[in-house]
């Protein structure tokens, strides 16, 4: 479900007896819509691993109105979303509430690939004092501003709201230097974002939440060159900094012996007296 939409996964009902069903029975979409008590039924489609602006997949069988539904979330953080233009992976679930439970009172972020809200929202939930979000699919930043305006005047007030591409000039002067956390929410991996979260980090330093799929083998190995690759970036763009990996979210399965990973990288500048390489939790 989908808030009143109620939704087929994909591939169901389209055997050969369905097919008959309803080639006999025009009315079979609408009376199974009826029954389960929904205003639209759906279908989930596929949706192209190449769809660089992550929208929506849903055929429309039975019902009328508009896509728009509400979905709630953690912290009573209700999202908002067109189902037919837009995105909503339930298998985030338990992610998002963890990032409910982040202490970001009064953190400035940086929301690199923000979707519809999936950790925006959350994160001003939780009392961060601005999330600079940014989003290149103008249906989910239409989704975001609805969501933020369900949530509230306060929520609003608190989200600086960046449509088109993260990594243009224009980010980097919005969060330049001034952010605790960087979220870098993206996969199969969040790479293009890296120069302008490693820009907006405080001087004294703060963590790169940083998503990524990785064979299940090598999750560590993996991490540890993501933060060997920050700390370059660094080096060559600022000053030695050191990049430590705190912590290895697994997420969910992406794939066969696929982990959609979330690996909490600690910056900090190598002049620090708590700059010291830490080793990831198990």
């Amino acid at each position: 479900w989908r808030g009143d939409v109620a939704l087929l996964p994909r591939g169901a009902l389209t055997d050969d007896c369905w097919a008959s069903l309803a080639s006999g029975d025009s009315d079979i979409w609408d009376r199974l819509r009826r029954t389960l008590g929904a205003r639209l039924l759906g279908r989930q489609q596929e949706i192209g691993v190449d769809d660089a602006v992550r929208g929506g997949a849903v055929a429309i069988l039975a019902g009328s109105g508009s896509g728009w539904v509400v979905v709630p979330g953690p912290r009573d953080v209700r999202y908002t979303l067109d189902i037919t233009r837009c995105m909503f992976s339930e298998g985030n679930a338990a992610e998002k509430a963890r990032v409910r439970d982040w202490k970001v009172e009064g953190e400035t972020i940086l929301d690199m690939y923000t979707g519809i809200g999936f950790w925006t929202l959350p994160m001003l939930a939780a009392g961060a004092a601005k999330v600079i979000s940014c989003e290149w699919n103008p249906d989910a930043v239409e989704a975001l501003r609805a969501g933020l305006k369900l949530m509230g005047p306060t929520f609003e007030a608190r989200c600086e709201v960046m449509e088109g591409d993260n990594r243009r000039p224009e980010v980097r002067r919005a969060s330049e230097r001034r952010c605790h956390r960087v979220v870098l929410g993206l996969i199969p991996h969040s790479r293009g974002g890296f120069e302008n979260a490693v820009e907006a980090l405080r001087d004294e330093g703060g963590t790169l939440h940083v998503h990524w799929n990785a064979p299940a083998s090598e999750e560590t190995q993996i991490a540890a060159s993501i933060a060997q690759e920050l700390e370059a970036l660094f080096l060559r763009s600022r000053s030695p900094w050191v990049c430590s990996v705190e912590h290895i979210q697994r997420v969910k399965w992406f794939a066969p012996r696929i982990r959609h990973l979330r690996i909490d990288v600690k910056c900090t500048p190598a002049s620090t007296p708590s700059a010291e390489p830490s080793k990831p939790d198990p």
